[in-house]
């Protein structure tokens, strides 16, 4: 991070799950590969727990905007962006992450990332970021219809913990989405 800091206002790695959590950890909560983190349809941004910042930056944005109970580093590196701050992220130096290794801590996060991701489209849409679809919302509905739990995981290939963490994100998504008007036809 201090090597990437050199040549960017805000910095950020990856994270790898592996070494720190058991095997229901993991499988209630796939990691997306290093070289696909960080990214969105919008801006792209540094995760939290392996996130650096120049204090001048950080003063001068006000630091992160604790409205928001989930999302809050993507908030800020956007927020970032939008005012002139670089944003450098690494794939190669990753952090090791623990994940929820408790299913209502796990559920309770995932709500809050789903309702924090809306909000976040909701708040920044005049900035330009895209709105959700009804329609690909209405099909993340539709696969968790049909990869339900009451299937054997054999046919769907989730396990419950993982179709659970999805629920709640979708769950998330909508109320936040509601909310704060973040959906579009």
């Amino acid at each position: 991070l201090a090597e990437l800091a050199r040549s960017f206002d805000v910095a950020g790695t990856a994270v790898e799950t592996q070494t720190l959590n058991s095997a229901q950890a993991l499988s209630w909560t796939p990691t997306t590969p290093p070289e696909d983190q960080g990214r969105t349809d919008f801006l792209p941004f540094a995760i939290g727990a392996s996130m650096a910042c120049w204090a001048s930056v950080y003063r001068d944005l006000g630091g992160m905007d604790n409205r928001f109970r989930a999302s809050q580093d993507v908030e800020f590196c956007w927020r970032a962006q939008l005012a002139g701050y670089t944003l450098g992220f690494s794939t190669e130096a990753v952090v090791a992450y623990r994940l929820r290794a408790e299913l209502r801590p796990m559920l309770r996060q995932s709500f809050r990332l789903g309702f924090g991701f809306a909000k976040l489209r909701g708040i920044y849409r005049t900035q330009g970021c895209p709105a959700m679809s009804i329609r690909t919302v209405a099909s993340w509905w539709t696969a968790l219809l049909v990869r339900n739990p009451l299937l054997p995981t054999a046919w769907t290939g989730l396990a419950r913990g993982h179709w659970s963490r999805a629920l709640f994100i979708r769950v998330g998504e909508v109320r936040g989405g509601i909310a704060y008007r973040a959906f579009c036809w």
